[in-house]
């Protein structure tokens, strides 16, 4: 396991009265990034520009009242909007290689997790279709590198007991296909 700097931050329910648009306000990230996300009835990904620019396949942004949870991944952080109680909320998790105010230091490892799936078709709006002997089928922005498969990289952060025993502290997707990897 390799050592690593991390900070969490919570933040209460974000207004989505006005749709979409309250979640645009409430990420407010300065980096592009892979948005991973599940409705009632998908699983999808799209782009996010660093200058509050949004793009989904079909230019569909998902349905507020629909989304289950989102992930915006970036290099150094991710962005994690879930329901709570009916509510939408965002969690922060930050990334440092070395210390910073108000940065737990933790340990951490890597795993990947394949999808299966092949591409079909041409580019369409940004993005290409990835479809499973399964029928399932899902949407990946051209940025991530088209291949004969596909990966996301999850990053599991553990934080030593007193008895130096590592035990969970958070996770997070670092990176898909490589798209963006810290």
């Amino acid at each position: 396991m390799k050592t690593t700097y991390i900070k969490r931050e919570i933040s209460g329910s974000i207004a989505t009265d006005g749709g979409f648009g309250g979640i645009e306000k409430a990420v407010g990230e300065k980096q592009a990034g892979i948005i991973y996300y599940v409705t009632d009835d998908c699983v999808d990904f799209g782009y996010y520009d660093g200058h509050g620019n949004w793009k989904f396949y079909k230019n569909e942004k998902p349905d507020v009242d629909e989304l289950q949870e989102m992930y915006l991944i970036f290099p150094d952080k991710e962005i994690y909007l879930f329901k709570l109680a009916g509510e939408l909320c965002m969690r922060t998790l930050a990334e440092a290689d070395t210390p910073e105010e108000d940065f737990e230091e933790v340990l951490y490892s890597e795993e990947k997790h394949y999808m299966w799936g092949s591409r079909t078709g041409a580019v369409e709006n940004g993005f290409y279709t990835v479809s499973e002997d399964s029928g399932i089928t899902y949407h990946l922005p051209e940025n991530i590198a088209s291949g004969d498969s596909y990966v996301y990289t999850m990053r599991y952060y553990f934080k030593v007991n007193g008895d130096g025993i590592p035990e969970p502290a958070a996770e997070r997707i670092v990176s898909v296909d490589g798209g963006i990897r810290k």
